[in-house]
Parts: C-alpha cells; structure tokens; sequence
C-alpha cells in the first residue's frame, strides 16, 4: 500500500510542476531574515505537495512499524496464553508475562475463573469487567447482590443462584416465591421450600404450592413440639396423609409427636389416619403399646383380618410371658 501511495504521489507531484509550468517558467524570489531564495513558480507550487506527501510517507511507516511490533507481539502472546491456561487449569503458578492489553485482561479472567483459585483475587482496569467479577464472586460465595443493572433475564444462571441465595437466607422471599405461579427451576424452590419449612409459619407455608416429603414432615413436627409454630389437629392430620409415605415415616413421626403432644391428642389423630390411610396402621399400634393401651391394641389387631404385625405381635408375646419391653427395643427409629 505504502509502496502505491509514493508512485502515486510522485506522479501527482510530477503533473501539478507541469501544469505550474506549462502557466509560468518564470522565477519567483522569497526575502526573509536577510536571504534571498529564487526557485521557478513551478517548484514553488510543488514544494508544499512534496513536502506534505513526504510528511505522509513518514506517517505512514511510522503506523507500519508500530502494526508490525502490535501484531509481533499479539502472536507471542497468543503462544504465551496457550501455555498459561494449561498450567493454570492444572493449578500451577505460571509467570508468564502478556504485553497487548487483549491477552493482559484475558489471563485475569482465567485466572478468576480457575477451578483451583490459587491465583488470588484479579483486579480489572475495566470498572464494568470488575463489577461484574465482583458480583459473580459474591454470587458464587452465597451473597445477595442487586443485579438490576446488568438486566439479566430470569433463565440466566446468575441471576438463579442469586435468588436461590436469597431464597436461603429471607424467608418472606422464599413464601414468596413458593407462592408464585411462575416456572421455576427446581433448585430454586428447593431452596426456597427448606428455607420455608425451616423457618416460616405453618399457616403461611399451607397456603402455597409447596409439597412436603418425609424430611419436610419431619421438620415442621419437631418444630411443633419446640412450640414454634402451630398446627392444629385438622392440619395435622392432613399434613400426614400427604402421599407417597411409607409405614416407616409414619413410625417415625408417631415417635417424634409422642413426646411432642399430649397422649389423647395423639392417639385421636392417628386413629383417623389408619382409618383413611391403612399404612399407618403400625404406627398406630406404636403408639397404643407404647402408652399401654392394650386392650385396645389387642382388639384392633383382632379386626385386622389377614394382616399381620410381626412386631407389635412379639411386643404383645413378651409381655403375656412376664417380660414388659419398651417398644423402642424392636423399634429402632
């Protein structure tokens, strides 16, 4: 390019002296300081081209070189950068040194996003490129940062664990998006469900869309007998019938309650419950041996045709020969 410019210049040059001339071949005489300087109208027409495309030329080369070293240096960097991330995804220290202003803020992130982080915390000269490390760091550390101004949309991972963090730690936020018809993604509720059943009060944790499991249950009833929160019988019971419970979760929870709520309450709730869900049954019985009922115990496993407690059976057996066992001796919750 550099080499058509000058052609091109001279030729330029060339035609505006002809053209000058071919109009005058007269002499033209300067007087400054003392000195006198006589050249054709013709060379003085020409000089301040000449001198302005000699200017261009030197412009020229001068950029040219400059590109020459720029991209001598990207393609060592780019040789350098190769060999860093490798040693930097193996968790070894490189000193490794980056001379363009590309690669210098690429090894920063990489070194920010290194599974190891043996690197230290980066600093960015880009403010933007360091608020958002900053932010991505407190996101990862379980922090709730304001995300409004990078407008993230709702299906960016970011902006998920931000809210599943604020899901851990606000309950009201955690009711709230329980509460919510939107699609969410099942880590977020999960979160915002163990965060919930932890911590919130029953009668607003019944109103959402939440659905207990066996370690939900055992939560909310352990923090009935702690006395905070309140659950009445009605909910109660409703609470467990919640489907897909084995009769084992329901031994479980008779063995948390009956330390929990009174005898007769107990005893009342889990009558009804066998009756609707018949896989409780055993916990029922449980309960009846373990507070002595056993009258009533015997009578309802005499109603039970074709079924069979083996444990309760054994109970009843030991205790007909003179040695009283406490349920939890075979009962091992």
């Amino acid at each position: 390019m550099s080499k058509r410019y000058i052609l091109y210049s001279v030729a330029y040059i060339a035609l505006v002296a002809a053209i000058a001339f071919y109009f005058s071949s007269q002499n033209f005489t300067i007087q400054t300081f003392g000195y006198e300087l006589t050249l054709p109208v013709a060379a003085w027409c020409v000089l301040p081209v000449a001198i302005f495309a000699l200017l261009s030329v030197l412009h020229m080369m001068f950029y040219g070189f400059k590109h020459y070293l720029d991209s001598r240096a990207l393609k060592s960097d780019m040789e350098s950068f190769e060999s860093f991330a490798k040693e930097s995804f193996l968790g070894l220290e490189s000193n490794k040194e980056f001379k363009t202003p590309l690669y210098t803020s690429a090894v920063s992130v990489l070194r920010a996003l290194n599974p190891l982080n043996s690197f230290g915390s980066p600093s960015f000269k880009n403010e933007g490129l360091q608020a958002a490390y900053e932010t991505f760091t407190k996101v990862r550390n379980g922090e709730v940062v304001e995300l409004k101004s990078f407008r993230l949309p709702k299906t960016n991972a970011l902006f998920i664990q931000n809210e599943i963090n604020k899901a851990k730690t606000d309950v009201k936020h955690a009711i709230s998006l329980l509460s919510s018809k939107d699609e969410l993604p099942s880590a977020l509720l999960d979160a915002a469900k163990k965060n919930a059943v932890a911590n919130a009060d029953y009668n607003l944790l019944s109103k959402t869309r939440v659905k207990f499991d066996f370690n939900d249950i055992c939560v909310l009833l352990e923090r009935l007998g702690q006395k905070q929160i309140e659950i009445a019988g009605d909910e109660l019971l409703s609470l467990l019938k919640t489907e897909g419970l084995s009769s084992e979760n329901y031994l479980r929870f008779a063995k948390i309650l009956k330390k929990r709520i009174s005898p007769d309450m107990l005893i009342n709730i889990f009558k009804k419950l066998r009756l609707e869900v018949p896989i409780a049954s055993e916990a029922c019985f449980y309960l009846l041996y373990d507070l002595q009922m056993i009258d009533e115990l015997r009578e309802l496993l005499n109603a039970c045709e074709g079924e069979r407690f083996e444990r309760i059976e054994v109970l009843l057996f030991l205790r007909d020969h003179g040695k009283m066992e406490k349920a939890d001796l075979i009962y091992n919750l």
